[in-house]
């Protein structure tokens, strides 16, 4: 058929879209991260207000892995990369199958990317199809602990909960390779769409230890206050 412009826009409109849910999913892991790190060395502080601290973890977690779950489900068209890749596979006729060098990375925290190059469109979208076929064990986990008891509560796990989670494994380094798997395909995706890579992995997400040294200061200058009391 040939290059077809206008389904070259939609798929660089939808990868666009992606690229900025991956941020979203990117600041839960991160604010649950920073929390962790916290409660190693600044405990005290976060005991000032544990609740607080608390629902602000388990939220984000819920988020991390309803959104991630998301990403990876083969039958949603609305915000699944899977989706994409298959539409894009399937239409491979419509597009300009290039040659691709593209950018990847191998954890959330890393500085720079290893370069891969692809032959052509087709072989980008073969790799990543099957780095998820080799996820797929993880996503199937993920997915199940979304509908049973993270977007919402399934009465036939509610009694069940400690079985639930030891069937369904997934801890944050699970996380952590879902969503990195979700930040390259989105990066080479958006790198053939737009000619750039857009990285929406944030080194300086620094929010929450700005508040935490805010606190550390009241708290110095209030111990100080009540000696002159």
């Amino acid at each position: 058929m040939g290059f077809d412009a206008h389904f070259y826009e939609k798929c660089k409109e939808r990868i666009t879209d992606y690229m900025n849910f991956s941020i979203t999913a990117n600041n839960s892991y991160m604010l649950i991260m920073m929390i962790r790190d916290l409660q190693g060395n600044k405990n005290d502080i976060l005991n000032i207000s544990p609740g607080f601290y608390h629902m602000v973890s388990r939220n984000s977690m819920q988020a991390l892995f309803v959104d991630i779950s998301k990403m990876f489900d083969k039958d949603s068209k609305n915000m699944s990369i899977v989706w994409l890749l298959n539409s894009i596979k399937n239409n491979l006729d419509l597009l300009d199958n290039r040659a691709i060098t593209v950018n990847e990375f191998r954890h959330l925290n890393d500085n720079y990317a290893v370069n891969i190059s692809f032959n052509s469109l087709s072989e980008l979208v073969n790799h990543y199809d099957d780095s998820i076929v080799k996820s797929e064990q993880d996503i199937k986990s993920l997915t199940v602990l979304r509908n049973k008891f993270y977007a919402h509560l399934d009465k036939g796990a509610q009694n069940h909960l400690d079985s639930l989670f030891k069937k369904n494994s997934v801890n944050l380094v699970t996380i952590e390779k879902l969503l990195i798997l979700n930040v390259n395909i989105c990066n080479a995706l958006y790198k053939y769409f737009n000619g750039s890579t857009f990285v929406p992995l944030d080194y300086n997400h620094n929010d929450l230890y700005r508040s935490i040294m805010c606190i550390e200061k009241y708290k110095e200058l209030s111990e100080k206050y009540n000696d002159y009391m």
